[in-house]
């Protein structure tokens, strides 16, 4: 089955989109993570990192099943009003080696937030992961990857390191596991290994991807010759702590 024009269209649109609002450049692929800068590329090429979004929520702990038998690692990018329903998933999520990371607390688009309605938002996450797993986050991904120059310096007051991605694979969409599949390995292959690195988007949400396919996206990107690499290392994080105390 081809890769459905509509889906082409959608991330034709969604680059016009980003263009058009005047939006921070991305940091180009070989950037190595710091405070602000915005990164969705590995420091080399060949890596891959697997990310998650909008959890934790009652698949995530299949997730992070299939994960740890398949001995690979995920970043999640959480949500605190969701840390809040799923507390237990979200300890056990860091407690197996995953990366927990922030994604806001309710999931707003912050070029449409004062500063103080964004600090709000990154200070009831942070204290979440504090009162829950006694660290802080040092990872964050703005909902839906909307950003200004606004949200930039104050990300990188917070010192946290900034995630965007350049592999969608639009599950978001609600399109069905086949369809994921192929437009995953239609992105894979417009590179290779020896000259591409990627961050991905899914969400542990979307059945799709999270529950259906997950054993098929890590075999189709590891037989394509990506090494799946815990997000610090793609991103050349230097601290000995993906996050703060």
């Amino acid at each position: 089955m081809g890769f459905p024009k509509s889906s082409i269209v959608t991330m034709y649109l969604f680059l016009v989109m980003v263009m058009v609002r005047g939006e921070p450049e991305i940091a180009p692929p070989g950037t190595h993570a710091s405070p602000g800068v915005q990164l969705q590329a590995c420091v080399e090429n060949g890596m891959y990192a697997l990310t998650f979004d909008d959890g934790p929520t009652e698949l995530t702990m299949t997730v992070v099943e299939k994960l740890n038998r398949l001995g690979v690692v995920g970043t999640f990018f959480v949500l605190g009003e969701r840390i809040e329903q799923y507390p237990e998933v979200f300890k056990t999520t860091y407690g197996a080696g995953h990366l927990v990371a922030s994604h806001s607390y309710s999931h707003p688009k912050f070029t449409d937030l004062t500063v103080p309605q964004m600090r709000e938002e990154l200070d009831k996450t942070s204290d979440l992961f504090k009162q829950l797993i006694g660290v802080r986050p040092r990872y964050f991904r703005a909902p839906s990857g909307f950003v200004n120059d606004e949200v930039i310096n104050l990300i990188k007051e917070y010192q946290y390191n900034l995630i965007f991605w350049n592999l969608d694979t639009l599950d978001w969409q609600g399109y069905d596991g086949t369809t994921i599949l192929k437009s995953i390995e239609t992105q894979l292959d417009s590179a290779t290994p020896t000259t591409k690195s990627f961050i991905d988007v899914k969400h542990d949400r979307v059945p799709a991807t999270t529950v259906y396919v997950l054993e098929d996206i890590v075999t189709l990107i590891q037989s394509k010759g990506y090494k799946i690499v815990s997000l610090p290392d793609c991103v050349g994080d230097a601290l000995p702590s993906p996050y703060s105390p």
